[in-house]
């Protein structure tokens, strides 16, 4: 079963109301944390593909939850920084760390969508290409071994005339 978990991290309760109406309805699950500190405690238990994270927060803010994650390209989820003081030096330091997807409140519900589902669908592609790179190598590491195999056993065989 495919993951289709979305973590909204976000002090405003309208934020998390309008977010979970549009994304359930497009059936994600939706897990709320209302810091950063919860955040990264719900994303340990849930492992969602998807966190939607704002900037400023009480407790710890949005970067110091990005400093805390590591947030790395491998990782197996994408971030959206959704905030609405999107200053230039938030989003440069927001993208130094590793983000790459914006979206300003307040936020059009289609929009949304949209940069949901096509970070979720990016997300999914990379995963499934990494498995199945991980597959070949392990295939081709096999097939190395068989060969030897069979190349001892031939030159076992070889008689002299």
């Amino acid at each position: 079963m495919e993951n289709n978990k979305i973590l909204i991290i976000d002090d405003e309760e309208i934020v998390h109301e309008s977010i979970n109406d549009a994304l359930e309805d497009e059936g994600y699950e939706v897990i709320s944390a209302y810091n950063g500190e919860e955040g990264l405690k719900a994303y340990e238990v849930h492992k969602p593909i998807l966190l939607i994270l704002d900037l400023r927060m009480p407790v710890m803010n949005g970067n110091e939850f990005l400093v805390k994650l590591q947030v790395k390209p491998d990782a197996p989820y994408s971030v959206i920084v959704l905030t609405g003081h999107g200053c230039s030096e938030d989003m440069e330091t927001c993208y130094d760390l590793g983000i790459r997807s914006f979206l300003q409140k307040p936020f059009n519900i289609y929009e949304l969508r949209s940069l949901v589902q096509s970070c979720i669908n990016l997300k999914r592609t990379e995963l499934k290409l990494t498995s199945d790179v991980a597959r070949r190598e392990d295939a081709e590491t096999q097939l190395g071994e068989y060969r030897k195999h069979l190349n001892k056993m031939f030159d076992s065989l070889k008689i002299d005339i």
